[in-house]
């Protein structure tokens, strides 16, 4: 049995099987400007607050939150959703990924993006003005009916690479408020 504060982590016995399973919940403090790579498979979400230097989280069965963030964020996971809210313009380009998921991004006013963005079954919703960039047509078998595909949107003046991609769920960029 484990019951360790310090650390915040749980250690459960399985009566059945004898078996120990064990499920830490880490909380590690580190500089604000650090560049971050943070991964996990099973059993929870990946949290990052404050910072600012280039991001990269993964997560398998479990959702991401990043809150308050600045840098180059890269943020992929296949069961859960991803939620980025920004403090400041980001510095690079950004990829948000899911596979069942809903992508809720908040940026500051006057955020510029060229934007890539895919969802099979979801919408995607922004609050920022954009334009149509370019747009590759693929003719269906009917003739007259036309599939967009390849298309990118200029939200405001642009600026980095947004790219945003979920089988399953919603893509919502607003402007934080």
């Amino acid at each position: 049995r484990c019951d360790r504060a310090e650390h915040r982590y749980l250690c459960r016995e399985s009566r059945e099987d004898l078996r120990w399973e064990a499920i830490f919940d880490w909380v590690v403090t580190v500089p604000a400007d650090l560049d971050l790579e943070v991964r996990t498979v099973n059993e929870g979400k990946v949290a990052i607050d404050g910072v600012t230097g280039r991001i990269e989280a993964a997560n398998v069965n479990g959702g991401i939150e990043l809150r308050e963030v600045a840098g180059q964020v890269s943020a992929m996971t296949v069961n859960g959703g991803v939620s980025a809210t920004f403090r400041a313009l980001p510095t690079g380009d950004l990829s948000f990924q899911s596979v069942n998921g809903e992508l809720d991004l908040a940026f500051p006013s006057g955020f510029g993006a060229l934007l890539s963005a895919q969802t099979l079954n979801g919408e995607v919703w922004t609050d920022f003005d954009f334009q149509t960039v370019a747009a590759r047509r693929e003719p269906t078998g009917s003739g007259r009916r036309q599939k967009l595909s390849g298309s990118s949107l200029r939200l405001g003046a642009g600026g980095p690479k947004l790219d945003c991609q979920t089988v399953n769920g919603d893509i919502l960029i607003r402007e934080k408020g």
